[in-house]
């Protein structure tokens, strides 16, 4: 710890000194580049608070277009839809029988009552195959597919924190083609096609530029990870030189200038 020394009004340090230099020194740039998915969906059921039968997914999971990812109990609707499936077919059977019965009645007063009977049955069987569709519907709301080809980024509730049998989860997906964006204010000397290193730390990702756009003095480059196992990083550096600067006055980067 340093000594301090009091004056009346003030409160003096002891500091280190740094000597002012002059000379040449390279010019260096750095643009920050952040990590993007080119889509993200958050996922979730159009029913809640209803007990979750299974999620089949987690993080990092690669899925596929169409694939399911989690389901609702949905017994008790699958139940009633194949309640009223049933009766449809009785009555599908019950149609063909009184209409098969008129084929070879020749009574004619109980031909009318076999039409009316059928009559009532169609009706009916207009109202059941509604009522299927309203159930098939329900059920699919209760199922959560994928949008997209792409990588399963988090699960977790409305609220993104854990998950619970009845609280309604999300499922983020991401498209797997994952780029990185930068913008400078001036120009870069990049073009498409070139392959860059971008540091955070002591990690690094290799990129190749797709994209390089100047707009009013300010230049947005766009690139994507050669390795997509290394782009698990949500912003990054890339530094380039970008000329010498000759005879200039300089001080040690850790200098307190007054």
């Amino acid at each position: 710890e340093r000594p301090s020394v009091k004056v009346p009004g003030y409160v003096g340090a002891v500091m280190d000194t740094r000597t002012v230099n002059r000379g040449n020194l390279v010019d260096e740039r750095s643009m920050i580049f952040r990590y993007k998915a080119s889509k993200v969906s958050e996922l979730k059921f159009q029913i809640a608070q209803v007990e979750i039968a299974g999620i089949y997914v987690q993080p990092g999971d690669k899925v596929k277009k169409g694939e399911l990812l989690a389901e609702l109990n949905m017994e008790y609707i699958e139940e009633e839809r194949k309640a009223v499936e049933e009766e449809i077919r009785k009555s599908e059977l019950e149609i063909r029988h009184l209409e098969n019965l008129c084929d070879i009645e020749s009574d004619e007063t109980l031909c009318k009552d076999y039409a009316g009977r059928i009559d009532y049955l169609e009706e009916a069987m207009e109202i059941s195959l509604l009522r299927v569709k309203e159930l098939k519907e329900q059920e699919e709301k209760g199922k959560i597919y994928a949008d997209r080809d792409g990588i399963v980024t988090k699960v977790a509730d409305d609220e993104m924190q854990g998950i619970s049998d009845t609280i309604n989860p999300v499922v983020v997906l991401e498209n797997e083609n994952k780029y990185f964006t930068g913008t400078f204010e001036g120009d870069v000397f990049l073009k498409k096609g070139d392959r860059i290193e971008l540091f955070q730390g002591e990690k690094v990702v290799m990129v190749e530029v797709v994209s390089v756009k100047e707009k009013k003095g300010t230049t947005t480059v766009k690139a994507v990870p050669i390795s997509t196992a290394e782009a698990e990083i949500e912003f990054a550096t890339y530094t380039w030189e970008n000329g010498i600067l000759e005879n200039v006055l300089y001080v040690h980067e850790d200098a307190v200038i007054h």
